[in-house]
């Protein structure tokens, strides 16, 4: 995961680390570790941030993908 580009989306959105951490239900200090890369984000906690923060495609997985994804071009 990248923990620098994740935070960065949160702050372009406008988003503090609290609206964050009400969005996936967990209290701030656990949204920071998750921001930090202290824990793990689940995939459910992936898709909740990903729409929370408007994020495309491209920045979804440059976030929480450490390998090249294919791209569909059928969508």
């Amino acid at each position: 995961m990248n923990c620098i580009e994740l935070k960065c989306a949160r702050i372009r959105c406008k988003k503090s680390m609290d609206d964050m951490a009400k969005a996936i239900g967990k209290h701030e200090s656990t949204w920071a570790m998750k921001e930090r890369g202290e824990i793990a984000i689940s995939l459910e906690e992936a898709a909740i941030i990903g729409r929370e923060l408007n994020l495309t495609e491209q920045e979804f997985i440059a976030i929480f993908f450490d390998t090249i994804l294919p791209f569909r071009n059928d969508i």
